[in-house]
């Protein structure tokens, strides 16, 4: 009996180890874009999304443009009408973007957004990232327009950070986890 015993344990840690062999672990990591001081409010006759964006981990996002690395940032905010019995009908959708990438020779990161071009020095490259996500403004659609005593409305927040790779690398890489790529996803009901 106690040799089958020995055997059984011997059989079934090998079968624990081949199944971590070909099925990883995925191990989520922790949420490091945080929006901060979210808050809606009527600018200029305007519904505008205001917040700041926080990188937790900029230290990491230093060292992996430091490799060589370009990484994208976007925000993704949608302003929808809820409806119950259809899909909630998208009034408004607006987009930011920035790509971030290093250039070794003048030691500063190069921070593209739109058409604007912006130069960080590695030495302050904390203080200056956050300030560059630090007020911002996504404007929807004229206040006069929305209906609030009868409709209720819902905006979305989609930020996405990630290493701009070709498609096929993507999905070589999809099977591991990495701490660069992040989607996050915020609802925010307006109702009465």
């Amino acid at each position: 009996m106690n040799l089958l015993q020995n055997l059984q344990r011997k059989t079934s840690a090998h079968l624990l180890g081949a199944l971590f062999l070909f099925f990883p672990l995925h191990i989520p990591s922790a949420q490091f874009l945080v929006p901060q001081n979210l808050f809606i409010d009527n600018r200029n006759g305007m519904m505008a999304l205001h917040f700041d964006l926080d990188i937790q981990n900029k230290d990491h996002l230093k060292r992996a443009l430091l490799k060589g690395e370009n990484l994208h940032l976007t925000l993704h905010a949608s302003l929808y009408k809820r409806r119950t019995l259809m899909w909630n009908k998208l009034l408004r959708k607006e987009k930011k973007a920035w790509l971030l990438s290093n250039n070794p020779v003048t030691q500063q990161v190069i921070v593209k957004q739109d058409k604007k071009t912006t130069l960080l020095t590695h030495d302050n490259f904390s203080q200056e990232l956050a300030s560059q996500l630090k007020d911002l403004e996504i404007f929807f659609v004229p206040w006069k327009t929305l209906q609030p005593d009868s409709e209720k409305y819902i905006v979305v927040l989609e930020i996405k950070m990630g290493r701009d790779r070709p498609i096929w690398v993507k999905l070589v890489d999809s099977f591991w986890q990495d701490e660069l790529e992040q989607d996050i996803r915020y609802e925010i009901a307006l109702q009465n």
